[in-house]
């Protein structure tokens, strides 16, 4: 005979711990019988795994890894002086632990996850085991105050001459600045770009965007996924024209911390992508590595009035357009302003889904990160 009810509570029920702290609660235990029943135990762990298959002609590899960053075992009743039988009624066993500092945050995707939980164990003599268990999500915070490259500035300039017909016509030009690097959730990088179109092509459109890339890593091999998280974009320029976008907010979403500390399996990458898109699949881009991190810099305010979600496409604004007479000549920086919207849309992105949003966090919020295997490269 088993238990009426057996189950893991937390209590005070948090949706997100951080690494450092205590997590406490209880085993609630309902019988309206004696049970028989050698001990109650709570056992603890946090483990990561990563797994993908792929297809080599008529036959399927598949290539997986996992790791444990701890494992508790707590007693939380004997039946050494009960005769080995748990009595009849309501019962509460408390039990607390406290979370490893040099563990990794909870993350899933299809591809790989980090998970922690909480099992009770009842071994009942004779009897099949009875157990349950809940899991709970874990934050290791990430400071950019301790990162040397945070507070880096970025300036990158790129000129790319297009091919025609035999022809090489001249530069599609861009120049993009940001203060820093380093972010976190619910801040705005602040976009000033330079795009001067010398070619005989017109551009259909150009994007600021925020690129997260996950690798997943195995002894053999290391897969990678591409998402875009966020983006802002600025329609068509015409040959012989110019377009500046001046002070454009590029908001940074809730998602996992760069760098995925503690976790040999898996890494997460952030870049910042600016580029300019022709027709025929040509594109002129920049690509420069960010920081999104959990603790912001100091002397930056960080206060958005809601959580800060994977975006779709934003149109770009504070920005102008122009036909510019001196392309030429060295380039100017952006100046206010603003013209109707016009021209080509970048195609859509798919929304990607993010879980429940974490209450309680301290800005930045903090969601787990959960995406689809598009995109992915392999490398060896």
């Amino acid at each position: 005979m088993g238990f009426d009810i057996f189950t893991v509570v937390l209590a005070p029920q948090k949706p997100v711990y951080f690494t450092g702290q205590v997590v406490q609660g209880y085993v609630r235990i309902a019988t309206q019988s004696p049970v028989s029943c050698r001990g109650i135990a709570v056992r603890v762990k946090g483990t990561g795994s990563v797994s993908w298959s792929e297809n080599n002609g008529d036959s399927s590899e598949t290539y997986s890894s996992s790791e444990e960053y701890f494992r508790r075992t707590l007693i939380v009743w004997s039946g050494a002086d009960m005769d080995n039988v748990f009595r009849a009624g309501n019962h509460r066993l408390p039990f607390a632990f406290k979370i490893p500092r040099d563990v990794p945050s909870s993350f899933a995707t299809t591809t790989g996850n980090v998970s922690y939980q909480v099992k009770a164990v009842a071994d009942k003599p004779w009897q099949r085991d009875e157990s349950t268990k809940t899991f709970f999500s874990v934050k290791c915070p990430y400071d950019l105050n301790r990162d040397p490259m945070a507070r880096s500035p970025i300036l990158r300039e790129h000129d790319k001459y297009v091919v025609c017909l035999c022809a090489v016509w001249g530069p599609i030009s861009l120049t993009v600045t940001a203060e820093r690097k380093g972010y976190v959730a619910g801040e705005n990088m602040v976009i000033n770009a330079e795009i001067v179109n010398n070619s005989g092509s017109k551009i259909k459109y150009t994007e600021a965007k925020i690129v997260q890339k996950i690798s997943y890593i195995t002894s053999s091999k290391i897969t990678m996924d591409t998402h875009t998280v966020q983006r802002v974009y600025r329609p068509q320029i015409e040959s012989g024209s110019s377009d500046h976008w001046e002070d454009v907010p590029l908001p940074v979403p809730a998602v996992t911390a760069s760098h995925f500390r503690h976790c040999s399996i898996i890494d997460v990458e952030y870049y910042l992508v600016f580029e300019a898109k022709l027709g025929m699949c040509r594109i002129a881009k920049i690509e420069e590595g960010i920081i999104i991190g959990s603790i912001p810099l100091r002397d930056t305010i960080v206060a958005p009035e809601r959580p800060l979600q994977v975006a779709g496409t934003v149109l770009a604004s504070s920005v102008i357009q122009e036909n510019n007479p001196r392309l030429g000549q060295p380039r100017q920086l952006p100046r206010r302003g603003h013209e109707e919207q016009r021209g080509d849309n970048p195609p859509p992105y798919h929304r990607i889904i993010m879980p429940e949003q974490y209450a309680n966090v301290p800005p930045p919020s903090y969601e787990s990160c959960i995406f689809n295997s598009r995109n992915r490269k392999y490398f060896k």
